[in-house]
């Protein structure tokens, strides 16, 4: 059996969103990236001053999309000529995917083409963006030019996507399977799930991990193989991510975040706030993670890097102390005609001008058509 990570401990948060930080990416330098339903994206770099040692300050805002921030991925500087310096590319409720300028913090190159809400963002060989969507396509752009090509087959809503080293893509959609992509086509499908697959991540040397809806999350060898099931959120598993190239972590709806063994055994789990919706690795080994309370939280395993006393109460303080549903909106509070429903019943897109309100992270989201 691998080796335990040690437990990790509150480092610091990062307030800076009026609304639920959804996504996350990490910058080669270690910097953390936020986006939220707030319509921008944070930039927060390491601040080392003697007074702010442990701890993230924002460095840089980045505003253009007219909706919610899905997701974010970093263009790493050693994948394009175009972006010597890395940058950040997005995608949002509002149908685009933005490759950003991180010089002058706006959009570099809006990319259109999706007809529904762009759900996740992954970067390819040569500094190709792939994007997934609800309107069940991913599109594979040229960052620079704006071109893309169409990768069709899903029966339902895409709901995130992975490029993997060997430049093949990984795909997983609300019609609860994973299919696997390359040079353009579909090689192979796996019905992965009984519910939606909302994350994905490749781990490295074993194939890669799956994060469901129906509550749980697998491990897959490349062939497809099942060979292990994680099995412990109570509620719907949203992002999963790949720790020191060992171990797995997730976020759910359940508020929170789990390290486990990759033969399933749950390690650690760690309560927040509200809601987790996303989760990435830093490249210390320290664990980021996107709340729905507006806030971000490092997690570190160095008592060196651990948070004051006073941070770390006021923490404990803000968790739910009641039943794991409170805080979520009721039907009664909702307009008449309207009811609560689950992520699934986005499978099916609404009529022109019709809303449907959907259970996500504690609260309820309208979607109108």
């Amino acid at each position: 059996m691998t080796m335990n990570p040690g437990e990790y401990y509150l480092r610091c948060e990062l307030r800076g969103h009026s609304e639920d930080v959804r996504s996350l990416c990490i910058q080669d330098n270690g910097s953390i990236v936020t986006g939220s339903r707030d319509k921008t994206l944070i930039v927060w770099s390491e601040d080392n001053s003697s007074s702010g040692m442990g701890r993230f300050k924002q460095r840089d805002i980045l505003a253009g999309h007219s909706n919610y921030v899905t997701s974010a991925a970093w263009m790493s500087t050693s994948l394009s000529r175009s972006f010597p310096d890395g940058t950040v590319v997005s995608g949002s409720r509002d149908n685009n995917v933005v490759v950003w300028d991180m010089k002058t913090c706006s959009p570099k190159q809006v990319l259109e083409g999706h007809s529904y809400q762009v759900t996740d963002v992954s970067i390819g060989e040569g500094g190709s963006v792939v994007s997934s969507a609800l309107d069940k396509t991913l599109r594979v752009w040229n960052a620079t030019t704006g071109e893309s090509s169409v990768l069709a087959g899903h029966e339902g809503p895409v709901l995130c996507c992975v490029v993997l080293s060997t430049g093949d893509i990984l795909s997983g959609s609300g019609d609860s399977t994973v299919r696997r992509w390359s040079g353009g086509k579909c090689v192979s499908t796996i019905k992965a799930h009984s519910d939606s697959v909302r994350g994905i991540a490749e781990f490295p040397g074993v194939g890669f991990v799956t994060a469901s809806h129906d509550q749980t999350l697998k491990v897959w060898t490349n062939q497809g193989e099942c060979i292990a099931e994680l099995v412990g959120h109570q509620a719907l598993v949203y992002a999963v991510a790949i720790l020191d190239g060992a171990f797995v972590v997730s976020g759910s709806e359940d508020r929170t975040c789990k390290l486990w063994q990759p033969d399933g055994t749950c390690i650690q789990t760690i309560e927040h706030p509200s809601c987790v919706w996303d989760v990435a690795v830093l490249p210390n080994k320290d664990i980021v993670t996107a709340c729905g309370d507006h806030q971000a939280y490092v997690w570190t395993s160095s008592l060196e890097r651990k948070a004051d006393a006073e941070l770390v109460s006021a923490f404990a303080g803000s968790l739910p102390s009641g039943a794991s549903g409170s805080g979520t909106q009721t039907e009664a509070a909702l307009p008449g005609g309207l009811k609560m429903e689950s992520p699934d019943a986005l499978l099916v897109p609404g009529k022109p001008g019709q809303t449907k309100i959907i259970s996500e992270g504690g609260a309820g989201v309208a979607y109108t058509w």
